[in-house]
């Protein structure tokens, strides 16, 4: 196995077991269309509509989480383990802060080359329209930023990178699923959007041998987005 990090050593058992790892690959890629269905419902402007369907993303991102932890829990791993090196002190929180700014530059430049293919996905995104909606989307946004990086980084790229005996396969494959699971309505353009964000995310994980810098540049960046969508929808859907 190649120099990775001290988690994907060559002896180590996985984290899960295989039969485990492959049904919640399924479930991550499974509420793809539903996801995708709810989005472009056009009661969805509906402020009850809406909030209900914030409700339901964040049920499948927690539960998803929860299938994760029975998981290495069936094998004695705790779900702090997958956090990686935890911050000690505000040194450890300031060196993540300045990596997280790294890397939001390198997802902000991959984002503009790749918008010069074409348009990211088929469908309009709904925009919270009141303040009760904003801060039920910045809940998601921000728990999307969580569970995200503890399934697909803390998770899934330790697991497939023990299966692999390969740093590198388990960068990838993490990077292909984070992108297939975004949406059955992106172009050629979103997939590869999103699998570079992927990437970009798991070699921080690898990098800084922790989730400190995912956690606070995804979380950044999805609150970021649906401040601006809250401010400015139509500018965004044109």
């Amino acid at each position: 196995m190649e120099k990775g990090t001290p988690d994907t050593q060559p002896n180590q058992p996985l984290l899960a077991s295989i039969p485990h790892t492959v049904v919640l690959c399924i479930l991550v890629l499974a509420p793809v269309p539903i996801v995708n269905w709810l989005s472009t419902l056009a009661d969805l402007r509906h402020p009850l509509t809406l909030s209900r369907a914030l409700l339901v993303v964040l049920l499948l991102q927690w539960s998803l989480v929860s299938l994760t932890w029975f998981g290495i829990a069936l094998r004695r791993h705790q779900l702090r383990e997958l956090f990686g090196k935890t911050w000690r002190d505000l040194r450890d929180i300031k060196n993540d802060f300045i990596f997280a700014c790294v890397l939001v530059l390198l997802l902000a430049l991959s984002t503009f080359f790749v918008s010069l293919i074409g348009p990211f996905d088929t469908y309009t995104h709904t925009s919270p329209n009141t303040p009760v909606q904003l801060i039920l989307s910045l809940f998601v946004a921000l728990s999307a930023g969580l569970t995200e990086e503890l399934i697909f980084r803390g998770y899934m790229l330790r697991q497939f990178a023990l299966l692999a005996r390969s740093e590198k396969t388990g960068l990838l494959v993490q990077a292909v699923l984070f992108a297939l699971a975004h949406g059955s309505g992106q172009t050629f353009a979103g997939i590869l959007h999103k699998f570079l964000t992927g990437y970009f995310f798991g070699w921080s994980a690898t990098r800084r041998r922790s989730l400190g810098t995912g956690f606070i540049a995804h979380c950044g960046l999805n609150a970021f987005a649906t401040i601006l969508l809250f401010l400015l929808p139509a500018t965004l859907h044109s």
